[in-house]
């Protein structure tokens, strides 16, 4: 992340003294705009079905899980990418979508997504990352992403894409063969 920022990272480190790891980051030119607001979206647009939340942070799992619970949507969470796979492999019918993250330990998200898709061909997948758009391209080849949402992002934001990627495809899903 620090790199795709054009960032440093500096590690000291001295045996019983202890390590020190600073971050550089490059100051932003000018304030950030704020995002415009989705109006009235939130409200008249209610999601439907089941997503599976994909990510090693419990707090990024719980506050996405609300958000979507909030626009219509059930929630299941997995704790990384090879609990995800067997979750998708046993309830993958019942799933609509799956909200990954890119960057996890053990199964990125890169490598989860390559996975499901041997199980799915069909599966809409949104990458949830804090990466930039040229990162993501070099990590994720996918024709068939549903979509990137960037974090931190806000319900307005999350409804507006899930509401563009889901509603073209709804009554078009049949669902993973049964292992």
């Amino acid at each position: 992340i620090v790199r795709a920022h054009a960032g440093a990272i500096r590690v000291k480190s001295a045996p019983d003294q202890g390590t020190s790891i600073t971050i550089l980051l490059p100051a932003a030119e000018s304030a950030p705009e704020p995002s415009a607001p989705v109006p009235g979206l939130v409200g008249a647009w209610r999601g439907s079905g089941t997503l599976l939340v994909v990510d090693d942070e419990p707090a990024i799992r719980e506050v996405a899980s609300r958000m979507l619970e909030a626009i219509g949507f059930d929630v299941m969470t997995a704790a990384g990418g090879r609990e995800a796979l067997r979750i998708y492999r046993e309830r993958g019918r019942d799933i609509v979508g799956v909200v990954l993250d890119l960057a996890m330990p053990e199964m990125d998200g890169a490598e989860a997504l390559r996975e499901l898709r041997r199980i799915d061909p069909g599966v809409r997948v949104f990458i949830s990352t804090g990466y930039d758009d040229e990162e993501i391209a070099r990590r994720i080849d996918d024709p068939m992403l549903a979509g990137v949402l960037h974090k931190p992002y806000d319900l307005a934001r999350l409804a507006l894409h899930l509401h563009r990627a889901l509603d073209p495809w709804r009554g078009a899903r049949s669902g993973p063969e049964p292992p």
